[in-house]
């Protein structure tokens, strides 16, 4: 029996007559709970901006763990850990089908069960590490030699797509982070931002949500600033439907960002 890993099988489609009801709530949803990805250079707060989210629980990729440490006497931070080099995937499966459907430890009543907010840190680090699995166990060769070919890049964009879709589906606010690189425009020959994933999914990512931002860091007269670009940057494509909130915002926070609501496309 092949020991390569399953992803999770859709549930059937629903009927044609449900699906502008199931619309309506899945609308109703994103009106109620935030999706959203920020991504940016190392030190630039997107995990630190992921702990002022209501009640967090941390999917960790990064050791964000360290970044988001409570203050003594706080809450104990609620979370979970996966290091490259584990065969990690069908757990994290397992953990994001439990927090779409608010079971097992999230139910009500669960040890995570009054838990408001999944921080996804980070799609970079899981992009790795979901390459570096794929290619040691799916396809049964050593990582630190092999050269990645189509299928194990089509696996590794089939379970990014797979985690993203499981969150975005759930009933808690999501923050996914990244990293961001630079590249080279081919038709200008400028150099642009990118946000840093593995693979093809990096070009889809983008348009799986609504709100995109570029965090940055910046040494001013008064220190250091951390910057939230929301809705424009000469160099990185960013995106928001926030109401009342400036293109920019400094040391942003789950308040300053969303206490307004959003508007509606």
């Amino acid at each position: 029996m092949s020991d390569k890993t399953v992803l999770n099988t859709a549930a059937p489609r629903p009927p044609i007559y449900l699906q502008d009801m199931i619309t309506e709530e899945r609308e109703a949803q994103m009106r109620e709970y935030v999706k959203a990805l920020v991504y940016g250079f190392f030190g630039t707060g997107k995990t630190k901006f992921g702990g002022t989210f209501p009640a967090p629980f941390l999917i960790d990729f990064d050791k964000g763990f360290r970044t988001i440490l409570p203050e003594e006497g706080g809450e104990p931070l609620k979370g979970v850990f996966f290091k490259r080099g584990d065969r990690f995937f069908k757990r994290l499966n397992a953990l994001c089908l439990d927090i779409r459907n608010r079971t097992g430890a999230f139910a009500e009543g669960g040890e995570w069960g009054d838990r408001k907010s999944i921080i996804f840190d980070g799609y970079t680090a899981f992009a790795n590490s979901c390459m570096y699995e794929t290619v040691k166990f799916d396809s049964g060769q050593d990582p630190l030699v092999y050269r990645p070919q189509y299928d194990e890049y089509s696996r590794l964009y089939n379970k990014m797509e797979e985690i993203t879709g499981l969150l975005q589906d759930a009933p808690f606010n999501v923050l996914f982070t990244a990293n961001a690189d630079w590249d080279k425009d081919e038709a200008t020959g400028s150099t642009v931002g990118k946000i840093d994933i593995l693979g093809s999914f990096r070009t889809d990512v983008g348009r799986r949500f609504d709100e995109v931002y570029y965090l940055e860091k910046k040494r001013t007269a008064q220190g250091v600033a951390y910057l939230a670009h929301l809705r424009f940057h000469p160099k990185f494509a960013v995106k928001s439907r926030t109401k009342g909130t400036p293109d920019t915002i400094e040391d942003p926070t789950f308040e300053k960002l969303y206490s307004g609501g959003f508007v509606r496309s």
